[in-house]
């Protein structure tokens, strides 16, 4: 921001000065004009207050100079003094229509004060009247982006890419175009650029810190937060980048170091508590861990995959006993829910806020112009769904049909066509789709192992067989599915957001059942998926219990 301002600052300067050269002014306009830019150069230093004073100066002589409006403008603005900056804009231009600075700045306000639509419009009526002007494009780009257009951000920072490749805004912006739609190697290929221009970025370090976390790449991620924390030991982004990475490898006491160095820095911050707090829990340490999962927290969410070991610490309370709840209601979810539940007691929950939940149910993916090739339509499948038939055998059937050998190495891999894509932690899902239990409750409502029958043995043998033959291909490959060398690619949800860019269609399936007997479709939902704790030391329950009512129910 300071190296935008400083720009501006020069370039009216600069213009001032041909004003002075090229023109044969009278005295009292050169006088004036040597005040103005005696006040730009106390912009530049930092004066503010002086600068404001000499503009002021030059509009008792002359109330509409355009040099002074602007520079009250700008150090309005400067000051986040946004309404009096806005109004010393607008005079300006109320006498000198398309005042280039005016028109930058006023822009500058509203972007700064978040009304991206009237920044956006003020650019580009600049544009009309000046032409392409590379910091403009950026700004554009910037905010397109802000309000999420992000094909118009991608067409500005193209349009600047194309003047000045190096171009280190449109590097960063395009970066984070990249990120926020989670194409995170494009958004490193950028930023990587943009560290080779400038290598001390702290900025930069913690954003492509925050791409190798997104990634899972922690190992490459704790590389560039440590880099980061180098340059500024203190740095917030940076420490938290580092402390999350640890987390994801189960580094539990470096992780812990960190967020205590956090909750140093930011003292209530309820997300650092947490993670603290589970730190804390991962180490076995469960008083300590209670400290911060203290009363001022009423509702805890967490990984189902361990969140539910911590009820036999005694930190949960009973679901079941907040008033309020209707937990019978469509905004809950009743396969997790009643497994849960022991001797009447349930400790952790799941409704429509943990949308994670649904994010991670598995699904089967059908790449439509694929099934068309070998002769099928999807609304086959789709009817196949509609009367109960779509079934183990009828996609196995479809899915044999499809292998080929592309490059001729008498092998099928990664590079040929298959039939269907699987990975080991998918198939581990397959029982719950079959209708098959991993457990029952005996007569006691206690959980018991029951997955040891014959229709288990017969799937598993099944799925065995088919897993090593020519048409499966036993990864998640969301590429190979999307450049139509996979028919079926059965993962989560979440992944058709992985297909934005897939040029043929594809249709969405529920997980197949095992035969048609089995009575309704069945689906599991990945470890990470989140559940509902409420802590013991909740004061108000009915609150709680209302909260937790109303939050569900408007996920709906």
């Amino acid at each position: 921001m300071n190296k935008e301002w400083n720009e501006e600052i020069d370039s009216i300067s600069s213009s001032m000065d041909l004003v002075n050269d090229e023109i044969n002014v009278s005295d009292e306009f050169d006088k004036l004009s040597k005040i103005s830019k005696e006040a730009y150069d106390l912009i530049k230093e930092g004066k503010l207050d002086e600068a404001k004073d000499l503009f002021y100066k030059i509009l008792e002589q002359e109330s509409e100079n355009h040099y002074a409006l602007v520079g009250l403008g700008d150090i309005s603005r400067k000051k986040g003094e946004f309404p009096e900056a806005i109004d010393f804009y607008k005079r300006c231009l109320d006498s000198y229509h398309e005042n280039k600075y005016a028109l930058i700045g006023l822009a500058d306000v509203y972007r700064e004060m978040g009304n991206y639509k009237e920044s956006i419009h003020l650019w580009e009526h600049f544009i009309v009247h000046y032409g392409v002007d590379i910091t403009v494009l950026t700004r554009l780009a910037d905010s397109y982006r802000k309000l999420g257009d992000y094909e118009n951000a991608k067409k500005f920072y193209k349009q600047v890419s194309e003047i000045d490749p190096k171009n280190s805004y449109a590097l960063t912006g395009i970066g984070y175009l990249y990120f926020e739609t989670r194409k995170y190697e494009w958004a490193l290929e950028n930023w990587l650029k943009m560290l080779e221009i400038e290598p001390d970025n702290v900025k930069i370090l913690t954003a492509i810190g925050n791409c190798h976390r997104k990634k899972k790449t922690f190992e490459d991620g704790i590389a560039y937060f440590e880099r980061a924390l180098r340059l500024q030991n203190k740095n917030f982004y940076a420490l938290y980048g580092l402390a999350d990475c640890y987390r994801g490898l189960s580094m539990h006491e470096e992780s812990l170091h960190v967020w205590k160095e956090l909750l140093e820095l930011s003292p209530n911050n309820k997300v650092i508590m947490t993670r603290l707090a589970d730190s804390y829990r991962n180490l076995e340490d469960y008083d300590e861990a209670e400290i911060y999962y203290d009363d001022d927290w009423q509702l805890i969410t967490g990984y189902m995959s361990y969140m539910p070991g911590m009820v036999t610490k005694g930190l949960f309370i009973d679901i079941n006993t907040l008033p309020s709840l209707s937990l019978d209601s469509p905004w809950w979810i009743q396969g997790y829910n009643d497994n849960v539940t022991i001797h009447d007691k349930m400790y952790t929950a799941m409704g429509d806020l943990c949308s994670t939940g649904l994010k991670n149910a598995y699904c089967g993916y059908v790449n439509i112009d694929l099934l068309e090739t070998y002769g099928h339509k999807v609304e086959e499948l789709y009817d196949a769904v509609n009367s109960g038939t779509w079934t183990l055998d009828m996609v196995l059937e479809i899915a044999g049909q499809v292998s080929t050998d592309l490059n001729g190495d008498g092998k099928y891999d990664a590079g040929d066509v298959h039939g269907i894509a699987m990975s080991d932690v998918t198939m581990s899902s397959l029982p719950t789709a079959f209708g098959i239990n991993y457990t029952t409750k005996n007569a006691e409502g206690i959980p018991e192992i029951s997955i040891h029958t014959e229709r288990f043995l017969t799937s598993y043998e099944r799925i065995y067989e088919a897993s090593h033959s020519n048409f499966w291909h036993p990864v998640y490959d969301v590429e190979k599915f999307v450049e139509g060398r996979t028919l079926f690619l059965f993962h989560t949800l979440e992944t058709g957001g992985e297909m934005k860019d897939m040029v043929s269609d594809y249709a969405v399936l529920p997980m197949p059942k095992y035969d048609t007997e089995q009575e309704n479709y069945r689906t599991a939902t990945r470890a990470v998926a989140s559940i509902l704790l409420v802590p013991n030391t909740v004061q108000n329950l009915d609150l709680c219990g209302a909260a937790m009512e109303s939050l569900n129910y408007a996920y709906l």
